[in-house]
């Protein structure tokens, strides 16, 4: 454990020290580190994963940007807080960054490098909740769901109230735990996709690995719906076919709407038929001017 011990603390330091970061803090086997630039914390962190991949000794990393004090030679506040709930959520291997890290980081990511969409997740002691994303590669092992508290995994839009809706909504919620499959139909501007937000939100929380909004609307043509979806949902790499998306979500548990499918159709009902079949635990809220004609 010694030997382990030193080679994981030789990785993080070289890799830090040559990424331009300095480590101001360390306790037990964790590390605190500080960067000019979030480019540079996210190739270190990735340097560090591909050096340790393998070893039993697996690391979970936090990034956050924001403000903090200085004084002798240490960091405090609020910033140093959210970063350490954030890492605390993770699982070993697990590179997590926040909001305003992923924000900023989006753009300069090295070639083969994503940011996968985990939601928005409440963390431990802190008031406002942190929308996560975690950095992936062809390398990056699938991970079970973060360890956060109070909600589940989602990336759905704070949406408004919806006035005079209330027996729609309570309908269409039944109507969602009863049958895997739930088409929301009627003409443009009825408010379709209000209903389908407001019932998914009723929703959040039933499904463990969770409740995911796909928007259809932005796609031009079919070629590229897998990967929109595969691009959204939580899953250990990208699929270019129905049946490699089916493979990567498995056995998990989670609710998929799909809004905006009339202009794509026929090609999302030969999607979500084959979802309904190798994907049990999942459950499908669309939204279309036209129904997916389905059988039972």
């Amino acid at each position: 454990m010694d030997e382990r011990l030193a080679r994981h603390d030789a990785v993080l330091r070289d890799a830090f020290a040559r990424h331009h970061g300095t480590v101001f803090s360390t306790g037990g086997d964790g590390f605190a580190v500080v960067f000019d630039d979030v480019g540079d914390a996210v190739v270190a962190a990735l340097e560090v994963q591909a050096a340790l991949a393998g070893d039993p000794l697996r690391v979970r990393m936090g990034i956050h940007v924001g403000r903090a004090v200085e004084r002798d030679d240490d960091y405090f506040g609020p910033t140093l807080n959210r970063t350490a709930r954030l890492m605390a959520v993770g699982h070993g291997g697990q590179v997590l960054l926040s909001e305003a890290a992923g924000a900023l980081a989006r753009s300069t990511l090295p070639e083969g490098v994503a940011l996968l969409d985990l939601g928005t997740h409440q963390l431990r002691d802190l008031t406002r909740p942190e929308h996560v994303w975690q950095l992936q590669n062809a390398d990056t092992p699938a991970f079970p769901a973060l360890r956060s508290v109070g909600a589940a995994a989602s990336n759905l839009p704070v949406g408004d109230e919806l006035i005079g809706r209330e027996v729609d909504t309570v309908r269409v919620v039944e109507l969602a735990r009863a049958h895997r499959l739930v088409t929301i139909t009627g003409p443009g501007g009825v408010g379709k996709s209000s209903l389908a937000l407001v019932v998914a939100t009723e929703l959040v929380g039933e499904a463990p690995d969770g409740t995911w909004l796909v928007e259809l609307a932005p796609l031009a043509d079919a070629s590229g719906l897998v990967g929109v979806v595969a691009g959204v949902l939580p899953l250990p790499g990208m699929a270019a076919s129905a049946a490699a998306l089916c493979e990567l979500i498995g056995p998990r548990r989670m609710l998929v709407i799909l809004d905006n499918c009339e202009h794509l159709v026929d090609e999302v009902a030969a999607l979500v038929s084959e979802m309904l079949q190798a994907c049990p635990g999942v459950r499908l809220l669309c939204t279309s001017q036209e129904t997916l004609a389905l059988g039972r």
